[in-house]
């Protein structure tokens, strides 16, 4: 769990835009001409996190990157400072009211970096190459620094990468596609970035197997709004999976059923089949049994429930993909769930709108 310290109430909330160096990766100085704005973060998204602030004054940044720092003051003198994001600015836009204008100053993650650029010529990677560590390189040749879970995973095959060159037509062109699909081979999430601008890569967990990095409780010292939104979303449940694994000129395809006339999402209940198709570049290793397995196992995950809860809170240090619980009995929300959205509006307390996602069967 967190430091206990961001249990406490009545904190004092300051904010600092600080210049980064990205040529040293040190931070330079002060921004006093940046106030207030909002931090966006979207699992869902390739690039994954942005921002906004205002400017009221002249800017000019040069090539570096802005770091968006938070400070919280406790009774008693207490005190953390955290960084919320490190950020590549774009030119800022201008909004003008006659002679009055106030402009706005448009931020996005370091990924941006690594979907911007692309391959001139194709890039190749070799069969037997571990694959978590040509996406290091790929991230360290930009000069981007990788903060990454070890992995022992090697590409069965020879694959190509690149404008019109790519092995796999289903793979983007840019730098940060080959690194998502490197990375998904593996086992591991896409690509994130941690509020420092480092890039991550994490091996995914199932929610149950991750450790809660936050329980937000019902109660005098509750760190949430009562008002929240609880949604079950049962439109993209299946009764049916194929799994087609292609290379080396080979296919396999793995196929699971649903026809149990007790489940409530089986071809016998719905009277009618509910497909959903993956696609594979690699063979499996294990041949027609692995390939079938995998899709019973897709089918398993299939018919679960989404469930999603929107809510507010006051920060705590919580990213996106860690799991939180939540305990509301009044309104009767209680479970575990992964964060997947969060915006951050840079007020007193730094208020959070986050959307928090499980699975029920």
């Amino acid at each position: 769990m967190a430091d206990d310290v961001w249990t406490r109430r009545s904190a004092v909330t300051t904010y600092r835009f600080v210049r980064v160096s990205r040529s040293t990766g040190l931070e330079v100085g002060d921004i006093p001409v940046l106030r207030g704005g909002s931090i966006e973060r979207n699992a869902d998204t390739r690039v994954y996190e942005r921002a906004s602030v205002n400017v009221v004054g002249r800017l000019d940044l040069g090539r570096d990157l802005v770091r968006i720092r938070m400070a919280q003051e406790w009774p008693g003198g207490e005190s953390r400072d955290v960084a919320l994001g490190t950020f590549v600015p774009s030119m800022p836009s201008r909004d003008v009211h006659g002679r009055y204008s106030t402009s706005r100053l448009s931020l996005t993650g370091r990924l941006q970096e690594l979907y911007d650029d692309g391959f001139a010529s194709p890039v190749t990677i070799a069969a037997g190459t571990n694959v978590v560590s040509a996406a290091r390189d790929v991230c360290e040749q930009m000069g981007l620094e990788v903060v990454s879970d070890a992995s022992s995973c090697v590409t069965s095959r020879v694959r190509t990468y690149g404008i019109g060159e790519r092995s796999d037509s289903s793979v983007g062109d840019t730098k940060l596609d080959m690194v998502n699909d490197l990375l998904g081979i593996a086992g591991f999430w896409g690509a994130r970035t941690d509020p420092m601008g480092r890039i991550v890569f994490r091996r995914y967990a199932q929610l149950a197997d991750r450790p809660v990095s936050w329980a937000f409780e019902e109660g005098p010292s509750a760190k949430f709004l009562r008002d929240m939104t609880d949604e079950r979303d049962t439109s993209g449940v299946a009764n049916h999976v194929v799994c087609v694994y292609s290379g080396e000129g080979s296919r396999v395809v793995g196929e699971a059923w649903d026809t149990d006339p007790s489940s409530e999402y089986s071809t016998v209940s719905v009277g009618r089949a509910i497909t959903k198709g993956y696609s594979y570049s690699e063979l499996p290793d294990g041949g027609q049994p692995e390939a079938d397995a995998q899709a019973a196992t897709l089918l398993r995950q299939g018919q679960a429930v989404i469930r999603r809860v929107t809510m507010s809170h006051v920060y705590v240090p919580v990213a996106v993909d860690d799991a939180v619980t939540l305990r509301y009995a009044t309104g009767a929300v209680t479970g575990k769930f992964e964060v997947r959205t969060q915006t951050l509006s840079l007020v007193a307390g730094c208020h959070v709108e986050a959307e928090l996602k499980s699975w029920e069967r």
